[in-house]
């Protein structure tokens, strides 16, 4: 080899050398080390050695270090041998794989994919080793599953969407068919490749033209079945024609709604088949129940009449809602016998009733058409809660009955009595004639109730009538006087109003009411009578040996009011102030009239028989007089009861108003 060609070799490796240093400056000192090469100071400043890797190959290059001046270098100028590594093989392999990566996949759009092998290429011929190929060619394969994946996505959605736009244009409605689709759809989302995808898609159709066949099958079925029982003997042909027409139109049909379409005109045109017919037959039965009656001279009673008419207007009201001829003749069949079962005028019995008092029935009978009813036999009087009733008849003739007929017995008021019952002592009177509690009255006795008066009458009738209608009592008059004068003193059954037995006492009347189970009460209670009180009152005065008196309480008087009543009296005991020796007490009325003396410690008693005196009006005590009665005169006298002397006479002429009702004294 001549010194040329050996410096050119020469040369180009160390260019070399320089080239692959510069690009791979990475672990030189290292890989020598590993070479087992001992790196100078000089070295590890100026030279920086290739990477090693494992390879296939290996070649061995001799790099002569050039000499400055001519001096060779250390080592004796000994060639140094350095292992390099050619990854071009590996490079291509990587590349070829990576191309190959995608195998039979056919992409919608490549450019993207182009751009990825496009990219990973450089990035393996960029690559310093073998293990950086190998990285930068799993990354490119990663890149291409994932466009793989998405452009695989993408076709799967575009699929789906066809299979959306066939069922739309089918008219389904995505409601009806939701399941069918999340059917097909989850199929399509199942496959791996685009050519199975096409198939699942293609399955869809299918699913749904088999649906789309089932829906026209479907509708020729049901309009087949549509009122198959409604369909008469006399209408058959024609709704054969319908039907022919029908199921011919709806197998034509492109769309779910044309189909839908094409079944509801076919329905609609059997329904006015049907209601023609139907019409027709109603009017034929209506006219047929119109001119129907149970016997050729058959009469009704103005009830029963009424009843046949409703029936036969209920029964064409029936008919016209009935949707079949079967209904029809069943309505028609019910309507003959109802009117059959409606008893004729001749053979009809009416019930007549008889009505006593308040209401109760007394008797009834069944009485054939134009006949007399029997009228019980009643008593003249009856007496029902105190009230004493006079029969007057009845309130209607029943001579000849032709209708259901009540007959009322009539009555009037003969005499009403009451009850007079006394408040027990200490207990409030009741608030708008209410009850204090029946352990809280005494009856005291019964009265008559005057009902000459047409007003008070008229009251004590209404508080019956309101007592019977609710059933409840009924407060008549909370007013003392207006009670006494309901009661008729002239009474000889009852009476007048009882008296109190208790000295200087009377009775209040504070309720007029009616009990509906009980009749009347008059509710009374015991108050002080004033008049009687100081009729009866004697005003006596006391000394005890011209000394001041005690009497047993400590209360010292010199003068006090006795009621005597006409009775004895216990006067009271009078004791000595300072002490208890005996005393002599005398008692004197007003007049100085001595009415008792006893000793200190004694009791006495003393009679008074003094009365007032009496009144009369023409020798009586009291003169009832009536609205217009007239009178002369009248002469009051005084009598005076203590000893039967006249204290008094006056003559009353024209004082008292006999045009107004009232008392007067």
């Amino acid at each position: 080899m001549n010194k040329k060609r050996l410096f050119a070799i020469v040369l180009f490796i160390v260019l070399g050398l320089f080239m692959f240093t510069f690009a791979n400056p990475r672990n030189n000192k290292d890989d020598r080390k590993l070479n087992g090469d001992i790196i100078t100071p000089e070295e590890q400043e100026t030279t920086k050695e290739p990477e090693i890797t494992t390879t296939e190959e290996e070649t061995t290059t001799v790099i002569t270090t050039p000499v400055a001046n001519n001096n060779q270098v250390k080592n004796n100028n000994q060639p140094k041998v350095v292992p390099t590594i050619d990854l071009s093989k590996d490079k291509q392999q990587a590349i070829d794989e990576l191309n190959n990566h995608k195998g039979d996949y056919e992409f919608t759009n490549d450019e993207e994919y182009n751009k990825v092998i496009e990219e990973y290429t450089d990035k393996i011929n960029n690559s310093d080793t073998k293990d950086e190929i190998n990285k930068k060619l799993e990354d490119g394969k990663e890149a291409i599953d994932k466009l793989i994946k998405e452009d695989l996505e993408a076709y799967k959605e575009a699929a789906k969407e066809l299979v959306k736009e066939y069922a739309d244009k089918l008219g389904f409605k995505e409601e009806d068919i939701k399941q069918v689709l999340t059917t097909i759809y989850t199929d399509i989302d199942n496959q791996q490749t685009k050519s199975s995808v096409d198939e699942a898609k293609e399955r869809g159709f299918d699913l749904l033209d088999s649906l789309f066949d089932e829906a026209q099958k479907q509708a020729v079925n049901d309009l087949e079945k549509y009122k198959k029982d409604y369909i008469y003997d006399d209408i058959k042909d024609e709704h054969k024609k319908i039907f022919i027409e029908g199921s011919s139109n709806i197998n034509e049909s492109t769309t779910i709604v044309e189909i839908e379409k094409e079944l509801k005109e076919a329905k609609d045109k059997i329904d006015k088949l049907i209601n023609d017919y139907l019409d027709k037959y109603k009017k034929e039965k209506e006219d047929f129940i119109d001119k129907y009656t149970n016997g050729k001279d058959a009469e009704y009673t103005e009830e029963n009449q009424q009843i046949i008419d409703n029936t036969k207007k209920e029964a064409k009201e029936n008919i016209e809602k009935a949707t079949t001829k079967e209904k029809i003749d069943k309505i028609v069949e019910d309507t003959i016998k109802a009117i059959d079962e409606i008893q004729r005028l001749n053979d009809t019995k009416f019930k007549v009733t008889f009505i006593g008092l308040n209401g109760v029935e007394i008797t009834s009978a069944d009485v054939l058409y134009d006949n007399a009813a029997t009228a019980p036999e009643m008593d003249e009087y009856i007496i029902d809660k105190r009230i004493k009733y006079h029969f007057d008849g009845w309130d209607k003739e029943f001579a000849n009955i032709k209708e259901e007929t009540v007959v009322y017995a009539q009555y009037s008021i003969n005499s009403i009595y009451s009850k007079v019952s006394r408040l027990a002592d200490g207990i409030a009177i009741p608030k708008n004639g209410g009850n204090a509690g029946i352990k809280n009255y005494t009856q005291i006795g019964e009265v008559e109730l005057n009902i000459s008066n047409q007003q008070i009458y008229a009251k004590l009738l209404k508080a019956i009538n309101d007592s019977a209608r609710t059933n409840r009592s009924q407060v008549v008059t909370l007013d003392d006087a207006t009670i006494r004068s309901y009661v008729n003193e002239e009474s000889e059954v009852m009476g007048p109003l009882p008296e109190v037995n208790e000295l200087n006492y009377k009775y209040q009347f504070y309720v007029l009411k009616f009990i509906y189970d009980d009749g009347f009460h008059i509710d009374a209670t015991k108050i002080v009578d004033e008049e009687a009180l100081a009729r009866n009152t004697v005003v006596v005065t006391y000394t005890i040996n011209d000394e001041t008196a005690v009497f047993e309480d400590g209360t010292q008087i010199k003068e006090v009011t006795v009621t005597t009543g006409h009775n004895k009296v216990e006067l009271p005991k009078v004791y000595e102030k300072e002490s208890k020796k005996e005393l002599n007490v005398t008692w004197k009325d007003t007049n100085n009239t001595v009415l008792e003396e006893y000793t200190t410690n004694m009791t006495l008693t003393a009679t008074v028989d003094r009365e007032a005196p009496v009144i009369t009006l023409n020798g009586n005590e009291k003169i009832n007089l009536f609205v217009g009665d007239t009178y002369t005169e009248l002469e009051a006298t005084a009598v005076d009861n203590y000893d039967g002397s006249l204290t008094d006479s006056i003559m009353i002429d024209g004082s008292v108003d006999t045009t107004k009702a009232g008392e007067y004294t």
